[in-house]
């Protein structure tokens, strides 16, 4: 008797945090959505990554990225539209419209909204600012719809809008890359029960596949240039005139000067930031703690805890496929996590909402990939092995985390003394895993 009712105490505790969690994150969303729509038009800058990243187009030739910026482009030369306005309201657009898809696909799946909305919320540093991210994931939803259609019926029309839309999302941002075709391309090969090796698979997955992989390489081989890069930044020259910040020219913004950067370059750069040193102090054992605590998170919120729905413990079905796409999808991006950026909270983001996006797309169709039986074994067996780690599947493990790891201070509205306070609350944070990887791995602070 004594047993059960410490277990029902138990489950009281945990329900109480599960909503104290949920409620606290969906504030920081609204916040963050809110600050974006009224600081960054006044308080960013068109040099800063997060503004001058939209700013890429095609006035230089074709490079990656440039498909939005051309876009805005014109809508400033037709309408003299702010620019930095017009990225705003594009990321609170498309912000609550992922939230909405993501409810929406929760609801029915009976997943927990709370690791999506931890992830958006920034509760890291490293989260600084979104850009097209809400774009491109919603773009990825219909991607994988579009495919388990054609995969499901065999229409032409079908795979030609997939193609399309496919191509699309990389010509908004090429890291779609690796969370859309490398997912997409384990679907249509182990859809049926066939022979993994066999022509008619292979003539098939090129059929498919063909166009977005063809967009993949013509980005690699456009990346720009420092003179391509000056002609994008001149042809906004008219717009830092009509809505100036300073007097004299304008530099030239991070994201675009990006465009110059030979592969090596930007290679050790982000090594220096990810393995080496962070601004600011933060250093090896931040990230490694950080990357590692919000893949686990992610992975217990999700999978092995209930959903609560009015103090009802709703169970989720088929959590071992999902862990098996989440894990897969890890793996994908894993040149996202080292070498090729440093914004870990998107970079989770993107691992995440494409693994529930894929796996609800498979379980509305009622798909079963058939991977061969060693594969199967060896794979699973892993998924088995992250799954079982019971000690983990606990939500104060997750409070711990969220009050452990740094707030972004850069999407929030700026209430008095509020920023302060988060600035000296990372403060103690950052000079807390400085210290500590001094004295583990020998590194001065």
């Amino acid at each position: 008797m004594l047993s059960l009712m410490m277990r029902r105490q138990a489950a009281k505790i945990q329900y109480t945090l599960y909503i104290f969690l949920t409620v606290y994150m969906w504030l920081i969303v609204i916040g963050r959505m809110a600050g974006t729509l009224l600081n960054l038009p006044v308080t960013s800058y068109y040099k800063d990554f997060n503004v001058s990243d939209w700013l890429i187009n095609y006035q230089g030739g074709f490079v990656r990225r440039g498909l939005v910026g051309e876009s805005l482009l014109w809508l400033f030369e037709t309408t003299q539209f702010s620019p930095k306005l017009c990225v705003a309201l594009i990321l609170v657009v498309s912000m609550t419209v992922f939230l909405v898809v993501m409810y929406e696909v929760c609801k029915r799946m009976n997943y927990s909204m709370l690791p999506v909305l931890l992830i958006i919320s920034g509760w890291t540093s490293s989260a600084n600012a979104y850009r097209k991210d809400f774009i491109i994931l919603l773009l990825a939803f219909l991607v994988f719809c579009l495919l388990i259609k054609y995969l499901k019926h065999k229409q032409i029309t079908v795979l030609v809008a997939f193609q399309l839309t496919s191509s699309l999302t990389l010509l908004i941002h090429e890291v779609a890359i690796f969370f859309i075709i490398p997912i997409s391309f384990l679907v249509v090969w182990f859809y049926d029960n066939e022979k993994i090796f066999c022509k008619n698979k292979m003539r098939e997955a090129l059929s498919i596949f063909i166009i977005p992989i063809g967009t993949a390489i013509l980005l690699f081989l456009c990346k720009g240039s420092y003179p391509v890069a000056m002609d994008i930044w001149d042809s906004w020259n008219s717009a830092f005139t009509l809505y100036p910040e300073t007097q004299g020219t304008m530099p030239m913004g991070q994201a675009v000067e990006f465009l110059s950067w030979s592969i090596d370059k930007i290679v050790d750069f982000h090594l220096q930031l990810n393995f080496r040193y962070h601004e600011g102090g933060t250093v090896i054992l931040y990230y490694v703690l950080m990357v590692v605590l919000m893949l686990v998170m992610v992975q217990y919120i999700i999978l092995l805890n209930p959903t609560y729905r009015k103090g009802v413990v709703s169970k989720v079905d088929n959590t071992k496929s999902l862990s098996a796409i989440l894990l897969f999808q890890i793996i994908c991006m894993i040149p996202m996590f080292t070498v090729l950026s440093c914004d870990y909270c998107r970079t989770v983001l993107y691992v995440v909402a494409s693994s529930i996006f894929m796996h609800y797309h498979l379980c509305k169709e009622k798909i079963i990939l058939h991977l061969p039986w060693s594969l199967d074994c060896k794979y699973f067996s892993l998924v088995d092995s992250i799954r079982n780690q019971k000690y983990l599947s606990s939500y104060w493990f997750y409070l711990f985390v969220v009050l452990l790891f740094p707030l972004s201070d850069s999407g929030c509205i700026d209430v008095p003394g509020c920023c302060y306070v988060i600035k000296e609350y990372n403060y103690i944070n950052i000079k807390l895993f400085a210290t500590l990887s001094h004295y583990l791995f020998g590194y001065s602070v």
